[in-house]
């Protein structure tokens, strides 16, 4: 039965002792004692620590048994069964043995005694022998589903305004048959409400402009609690009686202002330009009826529009439409201005930005007229290498989507910017590549909430501290704006100019900074606005 782990390795050559990296080695323990712990000492339903539900589910099987004795008495320290036919790992010997066993079994010399047959009592250590195949009964730790917590409004839909205070049901669910959620905990700022129940209906309070924080739990007789979750409330009464109803952060598919999660901040009530940040209802919402005398000057130029009966053929020098061309024009203009009012609404949505000022984008850069007037500036949005750039840097599900399509996986995980050159520059040519397809207002639309994202980490660089503490909702989407037209050197310096002289991250402080090159940016950022309305 004795076999040291020298004659092992004569009669298995192949076969290496286990020296590993101690560095790992202690890791390796750490996490194995972490995994094996309830493993190993424990036989029925247990909770773990930090709300962990575990289960030891037992079972037989046919293993091979391996046994630590000691030298000097024979007497056993530690039995080994493992399913595979090889010697056992240093993972099996921490996992059975544990950690002082598996040091001493490397520590122990080479028993010279044993090797030559003669009494072996003298030696220090432990060694190794195979016992053969036994069944033997093997435990495994299976993790238990966890509590489930959800958040329903009752009484009104979160987005608008409301004909009275908001009633909110937070609901726990518990997965497993033999047990039931025993009480819902729900904290609304400092005041915390207890139901003995599985869910819990409560009218909202009112609330600031910017709302109140709300956290809520379930408790389980299982012994354990939920997670923790959490959203900010706005609920504020208007004159007319009717509050408005805000959520940020609840997980209810709604119409939740479009960056609001991504900035922790809700947008200023009655704000001047404010339609222009909502979520449309429909696309009729978005429908403009703006004077575009570029676009019917290209409708007459490209015959979609005929010209004759007016003089210069409706256009003046410079190829824009003249009064009478644009009289003729006009049903037309109308037509191409809202022609791409569905796919706005769908993009918008799926990236999170406001649909009017995706609009506005497309109609200050384009007037919806998709050909190109530079052969570096692209669609309808004019998207150019820089903005490419800036999507696959800032857009992660984007890049990867784009970039895994080329490359392996080793190459992307490295991320966009540290990527070849070469392999940058043929990203950015996919990415161009959507204009003139179906996925163009879907590009459009990605890069704009790109340019929100990289703002949002422009501010916290300059001023270091949360959006919500040096901007609003409304100069977010305006300096967002301002950075997809004229780049993050532009704005960036005008931002940090604006910090130094002690202003907050507004566009107002922002704007008179852009110099030189840049000054156009605060142009654009109007001209949307208006063309978003």
């Amino acid at each position: 039965m004795r076999i040291h782990r020298e004659k092992w390795q004569q009669r298995y050559p192949h076969q290496r002792v286990f020296k590993p990296n101690w560095r790992i080695l202690l890791a390796l323990i750490v996490a194995l004692q972490a995994i094996f712990h309830p493993f190993l000492n424990q036989s029925a339903v247990v909770q773990a620590e930090e709300n962990k539900r575990v289960t030891i589910k037992t079972r037989e099987t046919l293993a091979n048994h391996w046994r630590f004795s000691r030298w000097n008495d024979s007497v056993t320290v530690c039995d080994i069964y493992v399913t595979h036919d090889n010697y056992p790992s240093g993972d099996d010997i921490l996992a059975y043995c544990g950690e002082k066993i598996y040091l001493t079994w490397l520590s122990t010399p080479a028993c010279e005694d044993a090797l030559f047959g003669r009494d072996a009592s003298l030696c220090d250590g432990i060694y190794i022998g195979y016992l053969g195949k036994n069944l033997y009964e093997v435990k495994e730790t299976v993790e238990l589903p966890q509590v489930k917590i959800r958040v329903e409004t009752v009484n009104c839909e979160p987005g608008g305004w409301c004909n009275e205070r908001v009633i909110m049901k937070f609901i726990g669910e518990e997965p497993l048959a033999d047990h039931k959620i025993i009480k819902m905990h729900v904290r609304i700022g400092a005041t915390e409400k207890k139901c003995d129940a599985a869910d819990c209906e409560l009218r909202m309070p009112i609330t600031n402009d910017q709302g109140v924080e709300v956290e809520y739990w379930a408790i389980s007789d299982f012994g354990d609690e939920s997670e923790h979750a959490t959203f900010r409330l706005r609920n504020v009464p208007d004159k007319d009686e009717t509050y408005r109803f805000d959520l940020i952060g609840a997980g209810i598919d709604s119409r939740t202002p479009a960056g609001s999660e991504l900035w922790n901040l809700f947008p200023i009530l009655n704000h001047p330009a404010g339609i222009v940040f909502e979520r449309p209802f429909s696309i009729d919402n978005l429908r403009t009826k703006n004077r575009f005398l570029y676009l019917a000057g290209k409708l007459i130029l490209s015959g979609v529009v005929d010209g004759r009966t007016c003089s210069g053929f409706g256009l003046l020098d410079n190829n824009t439409a003249n009064p009478c061309g644009e009289r003729l024009a006009s049903s037309k203009v109308l037509e191409w201005q809202n022609q791409y009012d569905q796919d706005i609404f769908t993009a918008s949505i799926k990236n999170n930005i406001p649909a009017r000022l995706l609009k506005g984008i497309i109609a200050q850069e384009t007037q919806f007229w998709p050909h190109p007037a530079s052969p570096q500036e692209f669609g309808l949005g004019r998207i150019t290498e820089n903005g490419a750039d800036m999507l696959l840097n800032w857009n992660i599900p984007v890049y990867l989507e784009d970039c895994l399509s080329l490359y392996s996986a080793e190459n992307c995980s490295a991320g966009y910017s540290n990527l070849d050159p070469s392999e940058q520059s043929m990203l950015r040519g996919l990415v161009i590549s959507d204009v003139g397809t179906d996925k163009e207002l879907d590009l459009l639309a990605a890069t704009l909430f790109s340019s929100s994202k990289q703002v949002n980490q422009m501010v916290k660089n300059i001023t270091g501290k949360p959006v919500s503490e040096v901007s609003t909702y409304e100069d977010m989407w305006l300096i967002t704006v301002a950075n997809y037209h004229g780049g993050s050197g532009c704005v960036g310096t005008a931002m940090q100019t604006a910090w130094a002289n002690g202003d907050d991250m507004l566009w107002e402080y922002i704007y008179p900074n852009l110099l030189g090159d840049c000054m156009g940016a605060a142009g654009y950022v109007e001209s949307v606005l208006q063309l978003a309305k």
